[in-house]
């Protein structure tokens, strides 16, 4: 069982570092390693992330780039024997493509091998259930720079979040939330530029360390409990139930 985690570099508003996306879901791929024995591999620090391009500090893959750069990883991997391997995402808009290429990459080698298993998930999507119970913000709180990512990186690395700056900021609510139940859907956004917003979309200003803490566990048990079953070769479908060979 391998993980790869997937995040992005881009501006998270004038109070959290570039590199959100990539550090906490590599953070949380590392606890899951721990707990479960998967092997995890370096965090992909790039991804799909041209709504922010108008921001300083984003650097965005092609779709296509990623396209290819995530089809050459698995081809690695598929061709030194693992059998098992799970796209951890930390950046929503990676998505999308994560999701094609792990069926390119299971149209190309199902057939040959029977037992291969390529799964994607987003860690927020996984812990949707657990993250809405602990939150404090309303519908709209949780999506960028948010209270969830907020609250995640005052647990991890306090050192980095400039809370003054988030207070003084404005901030926008956003109109898909991390924590509602509906998939990931991809939405480019024209009008997202510096002059007319600060990059925060959400409430950050709930965030906690505590509250981060608490994101922290619940989010870790859920991806762990998701890897588990990948692990023992169920399907696992986080929007529903998961279903095994038997159903």
């Amino acid at each position: 069982m391998v993980i790869l985690p997937l995040g992005t570099t881009e501006a998270h508003g004038p109070g959290l570092p570039v590199d959100v996306d990539a550090h906490i879901v590599g953070h949380v791929a590392r606890l899951v390693g721990e707990r479960t024995g998967a092997l995890v591999l370096p965090t992909l620090p790039y991804g799909y992330s041209s709504t922010w391009l108008n921001y300083p500090g984003t650097v965005s893959l092609r779709a296509e780039t990623l396209h290819e750069v995530l089809l050459d990883a698995l081809e690695s991997l598929v061709g030194q024997g693992f059998r098992t391997i799970f796209l951890l995402n930390g950046h929503r808009h990676n998505y999308s493509v994560m999701e094609t290429v792990a069926r390119t990459a299971m149209d190309r080698h199902g057939p040959e091998h029977e037992d291969l298993l390529i799964a994607t998930g987003s860690y927020w999507e996984i812990a949707r259930e657990e993250i809405n119970a602990l939150r404090r913000s309303e519908l709209g709180g949780m999506a960028h720079a948010c209270e969830l990512e907020t609250s995640l990186e005052l647990a991890i690395r306090p050192e980095l979040v400039d809370t003054e700056a988030i207070e003084d900021a404005d901030r926008q609510i956003a109109a898909w939330d991390a924590g509602a139940v509906q998939p990931s859907v991809l939405v480019w956004r024209p009008w997202l530029r510096p002059d007319r917003h600060s990059g925060i979309v959400g409430d950050p200003t709930v965030a906690s360390e505590e509250s981060g803490k608490a994101f922290l566990e619940a989010i870790v048990a859920g991806v762990s409990e998701h890897v588990e079953r990948l692990a023992r070769g169920e399907s696992v479908d986080y929007y529903t139930q998961p279903v095994t060979e038997d159903a």
